[in-house]
């Protein structure tokens, strides 16, 4: 039922991997030369039969808190409140899809931050942060994610597009698909509509193409 949608899938494929190139390209430290040494690492640990890389679930955790610590040590140099809740903000989705839960304890704490000093804000949130994401995001968050990430767009879907991605949606849940069938929708869907809410979630790009997350999902 979603094959109306690959086209313009592939055209968006085509272009996210091209800016993905750039931006990796453009980034301090070599973060291309980062997701292939992680890359590599992950492969010899699959070859040696090592755990995580071996289970996609695990490999995939990994790799989203390798980059999700990265993004949280720029946050912590910026040192500003407005950096935090630009943080909290753009991880939502990945939160959501963890625990519940974590994300409304730890936008709680982003709430309460100008009354507290800065240091006791960053020492409480990044202790939930990191046991958050510890929580195994299974295929029945996922849906819940992508179902509310589809919410932006209910007034704005033809009826056929409103019939698809519900179907596309309940097959990645099931376990039919992976996640990156329904992700790379919502993508579209994104550029489509110029969704400026969602271009800003790491959920949808939680690290480099060439890490190929979302997947084995």
């Amino acid at each position: 039922a979603w094959v109306r949608l690959q086209e313009p899938l592939a055209e968006f494929r085509h272009a996210r991997r091209q800016d993905l190139h750039r931006q990796c390209d453009a980034q301090r430290g070599g973060l291309r030369s980062v997701c292939r040494r992680l890359h590599g690492a992950l492969s010899t640990a699959a070859r040696r039969g090592g755990g995580t890389a071996a289970d996609p679930v695990l490999r995939e955790n990994f790799i989203e808190r390798v980059f999700i610590y990265n993004r949280w040590r720029a946050c912590e140099a910026d040192g500003s409140l407005g950096a935090l809740v630009d943080f909290h903000t753009r991880h939502k989705l990945i939160l959501m899809s963890h625990s519940q839960a974590a994300l409304r304890e730890l936008g709680r704490i982003v709430a309460g931050a100008k009354k507290r000093a800065a240091p006791a804000v960053k020492t409480d949130y990044l202790s939930r942060l990191m046991p958050a994401l510890a929580l195994h995001a299974t295929p029945a968050k996922h849906a819940n994610v992508l179902q509310h990430a589809m919410g932006y767009f209910k007034d704005r879907l033809g009826p056929a597009e409103k019939g698809d991605l519900p179907e596309l949606i309940e097959a990645c849940r099931v376990g039919q698909v992976p996640l990156i069938a329904p992700v790379s929708v919502i993508r579209h869907l994104v550029v489509r509509f110029d969704e400026s809410y969602l271009r800003g979630q790491y959920y949808l790009d939680p690290a480099p193409a060439e890490l190929m997350l979302h997947n084995h999902v």
